[in-house]
């Protein structure tokens, strides 16, 4: 089995996200924390994976009534998902 192209921490979270492990609040702030401070560089299809579910961290918000545009817990949980799929066919 090869190596993930995406690192493990970003993974795990993902996957706690959607197991309803940890809330979205708490996956948004430590994502966008770890993604922010991230020095490494991705290949193009990791880095558009990562992208999606950072575009997605950092529009969520409890309560989308409050801005027009957000993603709500479901979406959120959804392009986690998009990316457990994505480490899964590159495992493959």
């Amino acid at each position: 089995m090869a190596e993930s192209v995406v690192p493990e921490l970003y993974t795990d979270l993902s996957r706690q996200l959607v197991n309803k492990k940890i809330s979205p609040n708490e996956f948004m702030e430590r994502f966008l924390e770890e993604f922010k401070a991230e020095k490494r560089f991705f290949d193009e299809r990791a880095g558009e994976a990562l992208n999606a579910l950072f575009y997605a961290a950092e529009e969520f918000v409890d309560h989308p009534s409050s801005r027009s545009g957000a993603v709500d817990e479901e979406h959120l949980r959804a392009a986690a998902s998009d990316l457990l799929q994505f480490v899964a066919a590159q495992e493959d």
